[in-house]
C-alpha cells in the first residue's frame, strides 16, 4: 500500500549551532534553502513497505517523439531514487533531523530492489548507470550509518572485477568515464585494491576506444547524430580527459596522462576565441534544428560551465599544462554572463544539467575576483532566488522541457538543495557535479 508522510513547514529544523558564526547567517540561509526543498521531497514521497518513489516531471520517448510526462522514477543517479537519497543523505548529516536518513534510505531500498535493470550499456554508467547506485549505496550507507548499503556496495565491485567491459560506452554520463572516478572514490573506502584495478580496466577500455585526430585523441560517444567528436563534460571529451587523469594520478601510468593531454588538444583546436566556448557538435537538425550547425551551449553537459568543472580539476592533475588554467578562467567567464543573462530573463531552470546550479558551483569554485570577473555577484543573485522561491513557496523550474518539478539530481529539486548545501559546506559536501576520488 502506498502512502505518504504528512509533515508540515513549521516542521523544518532550525539551523544547527554548530554552523560557524563568522558566517552564520549567510551559511545559516543556504542550509535552510536546502532543508525547506528536502522537507518537499519527504511529504511527496509515496512510501511502500520500507521503499519509497516520487512522482514528477520526466521526459518519455513516444511515438510522436520526446514528451513530458509526469512519471515515478528508475533507480539511477541521474534522476532516479539514488541521486535523492544522496541529497537527502548529506542533508540529514548537517541537520540531524531523522526524516531525511529514513527518506534517504527507503530511496536507496528502492533503487536496490530496481537495479537488476541495468542490464548492457546501462551496468557500466555512473549517472546513468549501475556505478552510480554502487557508489550512491556507499555515500547513503556512511551518512546513515546503514552497514547493509556499505557492504552491499563493497560486494558489488568485488563482483565487478571480472565483468565484460567489452560493450561499456566512454563517456561520463553513461560510461566507462563516470565509472572511473567513482571507483576511485570507492577505493578509499575499502583499501582493498578491487576498486582501483576495475577502474584501470575501464581505463584500458577507453585507450582501447580511442583514435588519434590529427595532434588530438577523441572518442566516438555516439554512434549518430553527431557532426563530429563531441566537446565537454556529459559526453565529450572532457569528461574522458579528466577520468583519464584522475587514473594516471591514483596509478602512475604515464599512458593515461598523455591520452588526456591528446583529448584537451583536440577540444582546444575547436575552441571559439569570439564565444568563449566551445561547440555543441550534435546534429541538432535531429532535434528541428539547422543542420549542419554547431551551437554552443553553456551547460554541465555541453559547453563552458562542464568544461570549466573538468578543467578546475584536470588542471591540479595535470600542472604542466598551463592551458588548462587559463581555459577554466575563460569558461567561468562566460558561465558568469550566462547566468546574469538566465536570471535577468526570469524563471530560467535551476537545475544542475542545463541550468543555473552548474554554474554557481562553478563560480563558487574561483573564490575570488578574476580579472573582471567577480564569482559573488551570481552566486549572490542565486542565493536570493533561493530564499524567494521557499519563502513564497513557488514552484522551481526544473530540467525537463515542458514539464513541471522533478525530484530529480540532475534535472530537479534535489540537484538544487544540493546546490544550497553545497555553498553551506563545500567541504562537507562534496561536489556532485563530477565525482572522483577524495
Amino acid at each position: 500500500m502506498l502512502t505518504t508522510i504528512s509533515t508540515r513547514r513549521s516542521e523544518a529544523p532550525s539551523i544547527p549551532a554548530s554552523v560557524p558564526q563568522s558566517d552564520n547567517e549567510q551559511r545559516g540561509r543556504d542550509l535552510g534553502v536546502a532543508a525547506s526543498i528536502g522537507w518537499r521531497l519527504v511529504r511527496e514521497a509515496h512510501w511502500d513497505g520500507q521503499r519509497c518513489n516520487w512522482i514528477g516531471a520526466s521526459m518519455e520517448l513516444r511515438p510522436a517523439g520526446w514528451q513530458a510526462v509526469e512519471r515515478s522514477f528508475g533507480p539511477d543517479l541521474y534522476a532516479g531514487t539514488s541521486g535523492i537519497a544522496v541529497f537527502l543523505a548529506r542533508l540529514y548529516a548537517l541537520t540531524g533531523e531523522a526524516c531525511f536518513a529514513r527518506t534517504a534510505q527507503g530511496a536507496m531500498s528502492q533503487a536496490l530492489s530496481r537495479f537488476d535493470r541495468f542490464e548492457g550499456p546501462l551496468g557500466h554508467g555512473f549517472y546513468a548507470g549501475s556505478w552510480g547506485v554502487v557508489w550512491a549505496a556507499r555515500e547513503v550507507g556512511s551518512m546513515v550509518a546503514d552497514g547493509a548499503l556499505v557492504e552491499w556496495a563493497a560486494d558489488r565491485v568485488r563482483l565487478g572485477l571480472h565483468a565484460d567491459l567489452s560493450a561499456a560506452p566512454t563517456d561520463l554520463i553513461g560510461g566507462a568515464a563516470g565509472a572511473i572516478g567513482a571507483l576511485l572514490d570507492l577505493e578509499g573506502e575499502s583499501k582493498d585494491g578491487s576498486a582501483t584495478a576495475l577502474a584501470l580496466r575501464y581505463g584500458e577500455h577507453l585507450l582501447s576506444k580511442s583514435r588519434a585526430d590529427g595532434d588530438g585523441m577523441v572518442w566516438d560517444t555516439m554512434e549518430q547524430g553527431v557532426l563530429a567528436p563531441l566537446c565537454g563534460l556529459g559526453h565529450g571529451v572532457a569528461g574522458i580527459a579528466w577520468s583519464l587523469l584522475e587514473l594516471a594520478q591514483a596509478t602512475g601510468d604515464g599512458r593515461f596522462r598523455e591520452a588526456a593531454r591528446a583529448g584537451h588538444r583536440y577540444e582546444r583546436r575547436l575552441f571559439d576565441e569570439s564565444r568563449g566556448n566551445w561547440p555543441d557538435l550534435r546534429d541538432h537538425s535531429a532535434f528541428g534544428g539547422a543542420a549542419g550547425e554547431p551551437s554552443f551551449g553553456v551547460a554541465w553537459c555541453h559547453g563552458a560551465v562542464g568544461i570549466g568543472i573538468a578543467r578546475e580539476r584536470s588542471m591540479r592533475l595535470d600542472s604542466s599544462d598551463h592551458e588548462l588554467a587559463r581555459e577554466y578562467a575563460v569558461a567561468a567567464r562566460t558561465t558568469a554572463a550566462h547566468i546574469h543573462q538566465l536570471l535577468d530573463a526570469g524563471g530560467a531552470d535551476a537545475s544542475p544539467c542545463h541550468g543555473l546550479t552548474a554554474g554557481v558551483e562553478l563560480l563558487a569554485s574561483l573564490g575570488e575576483a578574476a580579472g573582471d570577473l567577480d564569482p559573488r555577484d551570481g552566486v549572490s543573485r542565486f542565493r536570493t532566488l533561493g530564499l524567494t522561491h521557499e519563502a513564497e513557496g513557488r514552484a522551481w523550474p526544473c530540467g525537463v522541457l515542458g514539464g513541471g518539478e522533478a525530484p530529480g539530481l540532475m534535472l530537479g529539486l534535489a540537484g538544487i538543495g544540493h546546490a544550497f548545501l553545497r555553498l553551506a559546506d563545500p567541504v562537507g559536501c562534496p561536489s556532485l557535479l563530477l565525482v572522483g576520488p577524495r
